[in-house]
């Protein structure tokens, strides 16, 4: 759509294997609309987005469909999050995350390994070569903006060290855009390096962290810069999907009760507790004396808490004031937020990559989906207009 006075501007949160969320509801969007799923490009001045969002971005923008997506999740995913090269979806303990959040990046800083090809940071970028090969963003359909954020401490340890919110893109309308001929595959790395998940992406000489730590929801700054693009735009459609509302890292309600019984096992068995976590005899022992600590397991679970709500708190204020412009001004926007909250007694964590996970946010969203399917059509009917 090529209209010079209207904006649209398609919108990807990030989430981890909720993102699974997002690329069904894309999938039963482009039926409704009744377009080709492998144009959406076409359709969106700016599509954006981070962590797994900005991946799903990057690949709309070549003019993949969300089915061609899906995969990312039903087979990468299940490699992607797991400790074992042997067994898919195998999560570390809880001990071991608490373990990795309290000694930092002195000890061992991500839950998945970062080196051992075929899981963890590995598959990824495997997934990642698979789905865009050697395109850059240079290669993009239409204006994409990919979120991520840049660490510039020269000292390795500090890992998690991060200062500058960066916005990868093929556009350079303004001068907060960079990385105009960076590889798709280094970008959706550097979108989706979660901290403690995974390690830092290093492009060149600079490392880069998940870019939900800068915005995980960039609506507002795609229609922000949509409008530099498309300056004398007077109406604006933006469709902003979500993945989710839930526990981010550890649900908050059981992870110290898992925790103490995760203590209980390895205290009456050490050897049989380090087997079925397939932990070294050093990472048991390690264990045991956090296990000893009830306030690094307290402080650990709060950490998680703050990560969650320090991305879900602002993702979410963006959406509110999207919704506020469309129905409380003259500002001539529609949007559309696709959102809702998750089944608060299942594990939502962003790393569960089960069979069991996916099935269920295949069938919540597509209930979603029909139960709001006449906003949706509405919201269509706008995108049309």
């Amino acid at each position: 759509m090529s209209d010079p006075n209207t904006i649209r501007v398609l919108s990807l949160d990030g989430g981890g294997m909720r993102g699974y969320i997002s690329c069904v509801f894309m999938d039963l969007f482009v039926q409704q609309w009744g377009i080709n799923p492998n144009e959406i490009w076409k359709y969106f001045d700016v599509i954006t987005g981070s962590s797994i969002g900005g991946i799903q971005a990057l690949a709309y923008s070549i003019g993949l469909s969300p089915s061609d997506i899906s995969g990312f999740f039903t087979n990468d995913g299940q490699w992607i999050f797991t400790t074992s090269t042997s067994t898919p979806s195998s999560q570390p303990s809880t001990l071991t995350k608490i373990n990795t959040i309290v000694g930092g990046p002195f000890s061992d800083p991500t839950f998945y390994p970062s080196t051992t090809p075929g899981i963890g940071t590995m598959r990824l970028k495997s997934g990642l070569v698979s789905t865009f090969g050697s395109n850059t963003l240079q290669n993009a359909l239409t204006n994409v903006i990919v979120t991520s954020f840049e660490k510039n401490d020269a000292n390795p340890d500090y890992a998690q060290t991060t200062n500058t919110p960066v916005y990868f893109s093929n556009s350079n309308i303004v001068p907060f855009l960079s990385g105009q001929n960076s590889l798709m595959t280094d970008v959706g790395m550097a979108t989706s390096a979660a901290p403690l998940y995974f390690a830092p992406w290093n492009i060149g000489a600079d490392s880069y962290i998940d870019g939900g730590v800068t915005q995980n929801n960039p609506a507002s700054f795609g229609l922000a810069v949509a409008r530099a693009i498309k300056p004398v735009a007077n109406r604006f459609c933006v469709l902003s999907i979500g993945t989710g509302l839930g526990d981010v890292g550890f649900p908050a309600t059981t992870t110290l009760a898992k925790a103490k019984k995760e203590i209980i096992d390895l205290n009456l068995d050490p050897k049989a507790y380090g087997e079925k976590w397939r932990l070294s005899s050093k990472q048991v022992k390690n264990l045991q004396t956090l296990a000893n600590n009830l306030g690094a397991l307290e402080g650990a679970n709060l950490i998680m808490y703050l990560l969650g709500a320090m991305s879900t708190g602002p993702q979410e204020i963006a959406a509110l004031e999207l919704n506020i412009a469309a129905n409380y001004t003259l500002s001539n926007l529609y949007n559309y937020r696709m959102q809702y909250y998750l089944q608060p007694d299942l594990d939502t964590e962003l790393d569960d990559s089960t069979p069991a996970i996916l099935a269920y946010y295949k069938s919540s969203v597509t209930d979603y989906f029909n139960s709001d399917i006449s906003n949706i059509t509405t919201f269509i009917g706008h995108l049309n207009a």
